[in-house]
């Protein structure tokens, strides 16, 4: 167990017991919103206090070790018809060390201690799940609210627009058909509006359930997802990124301590004759009344096997009291074929060794796999985002045309419209390539076990950044 594991377990006691402190809500950026969302999880807080009672109760199992001791006082008094009366008092102690610990206990011992240290890795992972997952629902909702706010710019123009075709339909400079077609397009975007503002208040409640924040308090965002941010050239560094994944991998590292387990069980079920080795020493006193005034001391030294098929015993004794007598003992038991299974169960530890080995090599496989396709899979993604990049400027400079025309009398105020519709579409596309992006980006994060933001410092430093 780890230093200090005690404390964290009281600590988180006491969290739990109500000692969370009240953060003030607040306007959060992205790293703010992750250290709260950590810092306020009773799931995590309740599953980090019962790891940290199993690791204390898997320290304290080295008293097995420890002498055990035994102190007795016995008192027996015998009247007797025709004979003298007997009385006779004795004082023990006693005394039991384990001097070696062989057949299966250092074994499940070590298995403990695997699978502690595998429930501490899958809690670690639990923390990172939480924060990927709010990291995703933070970006997610700034590209939901920069729609919210292109789209209210468009029905605010749309609006101006309609205005003016009113007036022109009044003077006979514009078609009614014109009209309708402009409040068609408004009442598309308003639609889309609402269906947006659905979708952030969702999103919002999501992350204020994260936060522990009352549903009814405010959530300001600070940041931004800039669709301008140069992408990543990941393209020939397949193979560096996964010896970084499997380096990194829960799923495999969980898998190596499953071959770990195998072959620890492989070893106990095929080499079970090393014995349990105990010393026992004990000296008691007897006598008539106090004070005790006869010794005996004896030692006896056990071996036991436990052999699956006939466990066995043996043990040698020696007692003396000085002046009086002296004694040995020694002494076997054995219970033959207790069991007729153990070659089944060999056979099968066997087995199951070499289904974990072949399916770590199963996942090790999988894991290249992931690496390629994502490889392809950010390559394409950072395409579409210049794609919808270069659609945006070529948009905004046919707006910008339709607006000479417009001005010139070539076109219709509807077809300016409908160019200014089109711009704000592009421009909404575009946040959410990006977003897609940076999406893409923080799933290479939490493949490879690094910080958010790692992925880009570390290709940068290298000179791997794109357009």
């Amino acid at each position: 167990m780890r230093r200090g594991g005690s404390v964290a377990l009281f600590a988180a006691l006491w969290f739990l017991a109500g000692g969370i402190p009240r953060l003030p809500a607040a306007t959060f950026t992205e790293d703010a919103a992750v250290d709260r969302a950590l810092a306020v999880s009773r799931d995590l807080a309740y599953e980090s206090a019962l790891l940290s009672a199993q690791e204390l109760t898997f320290a304290l199992g080295l008293r097995e070790y420890f002498p055990r001791l035994s102190v007795g006082y016995d008192e027996n008094d015998t009247v007797t018809a025709g004979a003298p009366d007997t009385w006779n008092k004795t004082i023990s102690v006693s005394a039991t060390q384990p001097l070696f610990r062989g057949g299966t206990r250092p074994y499940e011992r070590r298995l403990a201690r695997l699978d502690l240290s595998m429930a501490r890795e899958d809690l670690q992972q639990k923390y990172r799940a939480l924060e990927y997952d709010l990291r995703r629902q933070f970006s997610g909702l700034l590209v939901a609210q920069q729609k919210r706010a292109i789209l209210l710019r468009t029905i605010d123009l749309a609006s101006q627009n309609m205005e003016i075709l009113q007036a022109q339909v009044t003077v006979g400079e514009a078609l009614e058909v014109d009209l309708a077609q402009a409040e068609i397009e408004r009442l598309s975007l308003q639609i889309t509006l609402a269906q947006t503002e659905n979708a952030l208040e969702e999103s919002r409640y999501r992350i204020k359930k994260l936060l522990s924040l009352d549903p009814s308090e405010s959530l300001g965002l600070e940041g931004s997802v800039d669709p301008a941010q140069p992408s990543l050239d990941l393209g020939g560094r397949e193979e560096a990124l996964f010896t970084l994944a499997a380096s990194y991998s829960p799923d495999l590292k969980k898998q190596e301590v499953a071959v770990q387990k195998a072959s620890v069980q492989v070893r106990a079920a095929g080499f079970p004759f090393a014995p349990d080795v105990d010393l026992q020493v004990s000296a008691e006193f007897t006598g008539d009344q106090l004070p005790l005034r006869v010794p005996r001391y004896a030692g006896k030294l056990t071996f036991s096997f436990a052999v699956p098929e006939s466990p066995t015993t043996y043990s040698a004794g020696a007692s003396l009291s000085p002046g009086q007598e002296r004694g040995g003992s020694l002494s076997v038991q054995t219970s033959p074929l207790q069991s007729i299974t153990a070659w089944v169960d060999r056979r099968t530890a066997a087995l199951t060794l070499d289904a974990e080995t072949r399916r770590k090599e199963e996942i090790t496989q999988d894991l290249r796999f992931q690496v390629t396709s994502m490889v392809a899979s950010y390559s394409q993604t950072a395409k579409t985002r210049d794609l919808a990049r270069t659609r945006l400027l070529v948009q905004r400079r046919k707006e910008l045309i339709l607006q000479r025309q417009m001005d010139l009398g070539e076109v219709k105020r509807i077809d300016y419209l409908e160019g200014a519709i089109e711009t704000a579409n592009a421009e909404i596309a575009l946040n959410e390539a990006a977003l897609q992006l940076v999406q893409g980006e923080r799933d290479w994060e939490n493949l490879l076990g690094l910080p958010a933001g790692g992925l880009r410092g570390r290709i940068t430093a290298e000179g791997g950044t794109g357009r």
